[in-house]
């Protein structure tokens, strides 16, 4: 490794962390406003506190509540599109890569073959046309020579397609580690807007109890209904992967899931 790739690469990983998305003022007003309004409006509409009903049956969402949730929800299928995006031609590369390892796995496998049957065998020294007054000597010197040139040949392509294949399994591990650096990139910005929007709830959410004329009951009912989020935004999908398993690398589907 150069002296300019490390500096470059000792630049990028000391430089200031991402900032978190900034709730600025009109924001935190709007959703104060929205709070304001939704508490002299009743809502959300509680029974009565007679305790018949349990706490985590009655629904306490509002209308700003689902828009923030799913206002999240957009931001991160955004993420996902950018990182899908990003990933598309390493990817392609991979699987051709992949594609023509098999095809010289098997060419390897038949080399191989190959030069353990010339390894294990040995040199005819019939005569050939021309040689019948040769000295058996000299014929048994030239089929040895011509058989060890032959063994040799084998051994070097056997030799060189090992090495080829070295050489494009370790291409596509470092793919693979490329891709999984980036999804990691993008999960942890899903984690900055997640962070953002349960901001704004909490702010909200602060708002509302203070002016609802329930605002004892609500309190207590509170509690965190945050939409679905996509698998691969998910905290069980960020376990730090000790080593690539011979370059393979499966990108999980953007399907629903919760965060726990």
């Amino acid at each position: 490794m150069s002296k300019n790739e490390v500096e470059r690469r000792s630049r990028r990983w000391t430089r200031r962390s991402e900032k978190p998305i900034r709730y600025g003022p009109l924001a935190r007003c709007a959703d104060w406003w929205c709070a304001t309004r939704d508490a002299r409006k009743g809502l959300p509409e509680l029974p009565e506190d007679d305790r018949r009903t349990l706490d985590a049956d009655i629904p306490t969402g509002t209308p700003h509540m689902s828009f923030l949730g799913h206002q999240g929800i957009e931001r991160m299928a955004k993420e996902w599109i950018v990182y899908q995006s990003e990933v598309a031609d390493p990817m392609a590369h991979q699987s051709d890569l992949q594609a023509k390892r098999e095809a010289l796995r098997d060419e390897l496998t038949i080399a191989t073959e190959r030069f353990q049957t010339l390894d294990r065998g040995a040199a005819d020294s019939s005569r050939v046309a021309g040689e019948e007054r040769t000295d058996a000597g000299v014929v048994a010197q030239r089929r040895a020579k011509a058989y060890a040139a032959k063994r040799a040949e084998a051994k070097a392509k056997v030799d060189r397609l090992t090495a080829d294949l070295n050489r494009m399994t370790a291409e596509i591990a470092q793919i693979a580690k490329q891709v999984a650096i980036r999804r990691e990139i993008h999960e942890r910005r899903a984690d900055i807007i997640e962070a953002h929007i349960r901001r704004r709830r909490a702010a909200y959410e602060t708002r509302l109890v203070r002016k609802h004329p329930h605002g004892l009951f609500l309190n207590r009912l509170l509690r965190p209904e945050w939409p679905e989020v996509p698998t691969w935004a998910a905290a069980p999908a960020r376990v730090p992967q000790a080593r690539v398993e011979d370059g393979e690398h499966s990108l999980a589907d953007q399907s629903g899931g919760n965060r726990s």
